[in-house]
């Protein structure tokens, strides 16, 4: 059961939980069962961090996992959560996993024991210490059936005390193990092994809920003394209320030993111990059924429905045993394509094949049938546009039949396809075509989404016009529940931001990450942080964008330095775009060593894709890197990539980012390849689009003007730039043309300001390239003194900004899913750093007219 592993740990300290924020003392009331709802599994995982973090305030706290890989899902995904944040607590965690399995929790390579087996030696001196009175021969047998393992060497001459095994049995450790622990429950008296079997078909059960089951399968009152031989045996053992059993393999051993109609009848009397817990008892009464039983089928398929959010697996367990117990294929068909959509969100893809094989014969109701359809559409390789035409196919079919939620899900799948993999016009143009067939408004979040990311290019300013009228507030408004809401405004970032509006686009993704935040959405938060650092730093808000790339790969459990630690396409994907939005902002402070490891790293994790928009960024931060640097015939060549339809990293929607345009301006001028770029951007429309695109044509017509150089750069000044990065470099660029052009006095002008513009922001290099404009025009400007700020972490500085706001330590645990003694102690390495020593200060501290964004 999901949080069942979750409640043996943290039992012994539930009565702090009491001390809780309401809402996540909720969660975990949830989680264990007797409130109602079914709560956010990261929800869960908060509560249990905050839980542990005011335990470990009054004592260190060490947590002892034995045999992990055999916990429940939910339980294994809150440890892994509270495993990546144990920075600042004095808590301690240590688990074991069996070989052979991998390591089911999530976090960063750490110290890691191989234990092996022991050696010859070291097994006779723990024998003979155990078992001096072993005769030879058992004393042989024993060392030799243990093969080194410590437990077996412990347990089995208990086993071998009253039958010794067959000479030459060739099985693995775990079979002999199980065949020694089934030799003592065989010499149980019957009630005890019913008993025993009773406790190991649900190791949840209370002491009370064994002994009144075990009464009801053998029709006569059992007590504690029926207990005692199992406890004599070492099979099991009482722990305050529960009953554990001395060893995983111990359990397992009593169920393989017992016959399908023992086990069948033991499942039976837990079904009716647990009547009153129907979400437990049903699974015993699916384990006991023998046939198709429609009711159970129906209500296997309800508890699945509110495990899916807490325990995926469990779901998929649940909806997997309801199709064969369901009364009729159609109904069997309909419960496993739902479990296969489970397990699709899990990442199981080879499940989803299995279960999707299993239904595929069944005589399927038309939504079934169109389900199982778009699944497999779904676990096809995005190895390009290849699987576009199908996917829109395949809508059109579902379009037609009135299956909207369905069509609408093919569609943007395949737009995203067309956006990563290049899609020709053709089929981009079908997909926007099979759009246009669905009944909803235009600018309908995702219809607006599908039109972006299929033909950035020329529906980009009509999904601009279109989106004109929605805010955020409106989404919010017209939209009552809040993870619709942040779904919707999420979508209609994602429709301004991949056509490059990033003004437009970055009020929605505020709002979404907001919501997601709240309710805990840490997955969906995730993506959209990865995506909102992109428009953070398209917008030279660096601070923004690294605080918003840092928290992401932290959300993921993304290990710098360590590529393979991003596995699915998503983590993939977002790991590497923030490792280039790191890497562009370490470029343009200076950083040039950090920032070349930072965009090789994510070289490495985006090339497991083969994705143009991926390599299109990629060409993007080198020629970040190449141009702060000062090496312009490099930035051009990268830049150039973007534009050049022959090239892998070509892509229409990146090539009209105004950060690249900025670039591409910068590069070419610096070069002596304005021709080149002026030929290139001659057909872009200067008249049409938004201020942001408008203003970035104007940017490069000014700096690679031949002629009337004035008038352009006046133009782009107008036209006001994005951020007060652009805007420096316009005026950079002006300054350097009218001190070539002997206009010393209003070259300073342009190039003092430029300079104090690059200082305010940590622009190191190009604040340093303006000042040698300014000594070449004759005047000196003193370098600047280090913004106390730029010490500050990219989680620092979240910290304190929040602080700042008012916040307490555990509001800001709560919004940044870490605990509220790793924000105290943040706070303390961040005051020295800000040069302050009270919380009130901090808000001066972090203030400055010199923002990275122009407001």
């Amino acid at each position: 059961m999901p949080f069942a592993g979750l409640h043996h740990l943290v039992r012994p300290v539930l009565h702090a939980s009491d001390a809780l924020a309401a809402v996540q003392r909720q969660a975990l009331a949830g989680a264990f069962g007797p409130a109602d709802g079914h709560p956010e599994i990261f929800l869960v995982a908060l509560a249990t961090l905050s839980l542990l973090s005011d335990v470990a305030a009054q004592e260190p706290v060490l947590l002892v996992i034995d045999d992990a890989q055999w916990l429940d899902g939910a339980t294994l995904e809150v440890l892994s959560f509270v495993a990546r944040r144990l920075e600042s607590d004095p808590i301690a965690m240590v688990l074991a996993v069996r070989t052979g399995f991998d390591v089911p929790i999530d976090v960063p390579p750490a110290w890691e024991v191989e234990l092996d087996r022991l050696d010859d030696e070291a097994s006779a001196n723990l024998l003979d210490g155990r078992f001096p009175e072993l005769r030879p021969l058992e004393r042989e047998q024993v060392l030799a059936f243990a093969a080194g393992n410590p437990l077996a060497l412990l347990e089995l001459p208990h086993a071998f005390a009253s039958r010794m095994p067959e000479p030459g049995a060739a099985v693995p450790l775990t079979k002999r193990m199980e065949r020694a622990f089934a030799s003592r429950i065989l010499d149980l008296p019957l009630v005890t092994r019913e008993l025993t079997l009773v406790a190991a078909l649900d190791e949840q059960l209370s002491l009370a809920d064994v002994l009144a089951t075990t009464s009801r399968l053998v029709s006569a009152p059992v007590t504690l003394q029926d207990l005692a031989p199992a406890e004599t045996a070492r099979l099991l053992v009482l722990d305050g209320a529960a009953v554990r059993f001395g060893h995983p393999l111990m359990s397992s051993a009593v169920r393989q030993t017992a016959s399908t109609a023992r086990k069948h009848a033991a499942h039976s009397a837990i079904a009716e111990t647990l009547a009153t817990e129907p979400v437990r008892s049903v699974w015993h009464r699916a384990a006991c059924a023998l046939g198709p039983d429609e009711r159970l089928a129906a209500q296997l398929e309800t508890v699945a429905a509110e495990l899916r959010t807490r325990d995926g697996a469990l779901a998929v367990a649940g909806l997997r045993r309801a199709g064969e117990l369901s009364s009729t294929p159609v109904r069997a068909g309909r419960r496993l394509v739902d479990a296969a959509e489970v397990a699709l969100e899990l990442g199981r893809d080879d499940e989803v094949r299995q279960l999707l094989d299993h239904a595929d014969p069944l005589p399927l109701d038309r939504r079934t049938r169109h389900s199982l359809l778009w699944l497999r559409e779904s676990l096809r390789e995005a190895s390009g546009a290849a699987t576009v035409r199908s996917t829109v196919a395949l809508a059109e079919q579902l379009i037609a039949e009135d299956e909207i939620h369905l069509a609408l899900q093919a569609l943007f799948t395949s737009a995203v396809r067309c956006y990563m993999f290049r899609a020709d016009a053709d089929l981009s143009g079908a997909v926007a075509a099979a759009a246009a067939q669905l009944d909803l408004p235009a600018q309908d979040s995702t219809v607006a989404a599908i039109n972006a990311l299929a033909q950035p290019d020329t529906r980009g300013p009509d999904v601009v016009a279109r989106l004109a009228s929605v805010t955020p507030d409106g989404v919010a408004a017209a939209q009552p529940d809040l993870g619709a809401a942040a779904e919707g405004q999420h979508l209609y970032a994602l429709a301004l931001t991949c056509i490059g509006e990033f003004r437009l686009g970055v009020g929605f993704q505020d709002a979404a990450i907001a919501g997601f935040r709240a309710q805990g959405r840490l997955g969906l938060l995730s993506r959209a942080l990865g995506s909102h650092s992109v428009v953070r730093l398209g917008l030279a808000d660096w601070r923004a964008a690294t605080q918003a790339a840092d928290e992401c790969l932290r959300l993921s459990g993304y290990v710098l330095g360590s590529p393979d630690t991003a596995t699915d396409g998503e983590r993939v994907l977002n790991a590497g775009s923030c490792l280039l939005v790191l890497g562009t902002v370490a470029a343009h402070q200076g950083r040039f060593d950090r920032a070349a490891e930072l965009i090789d790293e994510s070289d490495r994790v985006h090339g497991t894709i083969g994705s143009n928009y991926c390599m299109a960024l990629l060409q993007a931060a080198r020629a970040s890197l190449a141009l702060a640097a000062g090496r312009p015939v490099e930035a051009f060549d990268y830049a150039m990539r973007i534009y050049d339809p022959d090239d892998a990293a070509h892509h229409v929607a990146v090539a009209r980012w105004a950060i690249v345009l900025h670039d591409l301006a910068d590069a070419a001028a610096a070069s002596g390849n304005t021709a080149a770029v002026i030929e290139l951007l001659g057909p872009l429309g200067r008249g049409s689009g938004t201020d942001e695109h408008r203003g970035a044509l104007a940017y490069a017509d000014a700096v690679l003007a031949a002629e009337d150089f004035e008038t352009q750069f006046q133009r782009a000044l107008a036209l006001a730039p994005p951020s007060r990065f652009f805007l420096a470099r316009l005026q950079l660029a002006y300054g350097t043309r009218l001190r070539r052009g002997r206009r010393v006095v209003d070259a300073r002008t342009q190039l003092r300001a430029a300079a104090n513009g690059f200082d305010a922001i940590g622009g190191m290099p190009w604040g340093e390239r303006a000042r040698q404009e300014l000594r070449a025009s004759g005047e000196t400007i003193r370098s600047p003194s280090r913004d106390r700020r730029d010490e500050l972490s990219p989680q620092e500085m979240q910290i304190a900004q929040l602080a700042a706001q008012g916040l307490t330590n555990r509001e800001i645990a709560a919004r940044l899913f870490v605990s509220h003694r790793t924000v105290g102690s943040h706070l303390y390495r961040i005051f020295p750093k800000l040069g302050i020593s009270s919380r009130a200060a901090l808000s001066a501290a972090l203030e400055d007219a010199s923002l990275d964004a122009v407001k």
